[in-house]
């Protein structure tokens, strides 16, 4: 059907395609009726068979609205440059994220209208999508804003639109996360209340500050014994490329990895297996997701997860960035400054609080023995 409706805060909308000889030749959305509707698609389509008349008879471009409509940016649906955008991108970021931005975007999808031109959406209307997130949450709104961004640079790169309204929309003012680094006293009380799988698992962060995801997805074939190496995989890089990085295996790590190896199945591809699957944890497996949880629970110590022992590892590599850049797997040296400034404590800053104020101090025991010799 040429013509549908569909429900916007301020009350019905109907879009319609006009439709010439089995293809869409324009489309457009925001109209009050369905007349009104139906009148622009009757005249759309006149224009554009008169305009592909004239071409043929001319052998020039056709020059009307209608049919110049088939070629411009302003023709596409918002759901359709969503559609465009998530298939492009599939492939491209890893399952959790694909989700994330899916789900964005079906709720920004659901407040501008489906079939409004990706073009005709407003600042106006990300500002109130925006807000009605706000309300919730302002981090969540932020995080909002920055998907909604990711399709509007995505359709400019593209060439179905012009420019990126987010940019024009403030993010909200959040109170910056402060990364906390748990203590050693945490891990060791965590490592008492471990079974063998967890103790392995954690302790393998910790010789090595690995992400998450390397660790989960550790293969045999990146194990080296021979040159006593573990190699480590990451696509946290620009347009999702995989690229690794080479650690030396301490004595400990080595330890369980070489007892490991000899209790695998044969066959097995992966270090840490799920033994109800025969292969890797998933992201969502309770025994990896909850682990952290649970087990600082039962030891009574605030959470911290395995992303917190990345940043414990990293607080023994704080005065050589480089080297803290390439144990992390950092792809630019800025980030790890960026990520040991927001570790680091200065505590060289002791001594020159203590020499500031203990000159005064210096000087009123002076002042009080002068004047105790004064009263003598």
């Amino acid at each position: 059907m040429a013509v549908s409706v569909y429900a916007t805060k301020k009350g019905p909308r109907f879009n319609v395609e006009a439709w010439v000889r089995g293809k869409i030749v324009a489309q457009r959305a925001g109209f009050l009726s369905r007349e009104e509707a139906k009148a622009w698609e009757e005249q759309t389509k006149a224009e554009y068979i008169a305009a592909q008349q004239a071409q043929a008879a001319t052998g020039q471009n056709p020059t009307p609205a209608a049919a110049s409509s088939t070629t411009q940016p302003e023709g596409l649906a918002s759901y359709q440059a969503a559609a465009q955008y998530l298939l492009d991108i599939e492939n491209r970021v890893g399952p959790g994220t694909f989700n994330n931005k899916k789900t964005v975007l079906q709720k920004f999808l659901a407040h501008v209208g489906p079939h409004t031109p990706l073009t005709a959406v407003t600042k106006e209307a990300i500002k109130e999508f925006l807000a009605g997130a706000a309300r919730d949450s302002k981090k969540k709104a932020n995080s909002y804003r920055t998907q909604i961004s990711g399709l509007f640079t995505w359709a400019c790169r593209e060439e179905l639109a012009r420019s990126n309204p987010v940019s024009r929309v403030q993010p909200y003012p959040v109170e910056k996360y402060v990364r906390r680094v748990p203590t050693a006293e945490a891990i060791e009380s965590v490592l008492a209340q471990a079974n063998e799988f967890e103790h392995d698992f954690i302790t393998a962060f910790l010789h090595t500050g690995a992400r998450h995801s390397e660790m989960r997805l550790l293969r045999w074939q990146d194990v080296d014994f021979d040159r006593g190496i573990v190699r480590l995989w990451t696509s946290k890089r620009k347009g999702g490329n995989k690229e690794s990085r080479a650690l030396a295996l301490s004595p400990t790590f080595r330890a369980i990895l070489e007892r490991l190896h000899k209790a695998r199945s044969a066959g097995c591809e992966y270090v840490f297996v799920n033994p109800h699957t025969g292969t890797s944890y998933g992201r969502q497996s309770r025994a990896v997701k909850y682990m952290f949880e649970q087990l600082c629970m039962k030891a009574g110590v605030q959470h911290f997860t395995a992303h917190s022992l990345r940043h414990y590892v990293a607080t023994y590599f704080s005065n050589d960035p480089r080297r803290a850049q390439k144990i992390l797997g950092h792809n630019n040296l800025s980030t790890t400054e960026i990520y040991l400034h927001e570790l680091g404590v200065d505590t060289g800053a002791i001594d020159v609080f203590e020499r500031i104020t203990n000159g005064f101090t210096n000087r009123k025991i002076e002042c009080t023995h002068h004047h105790d010799s004064i009263i003598q």
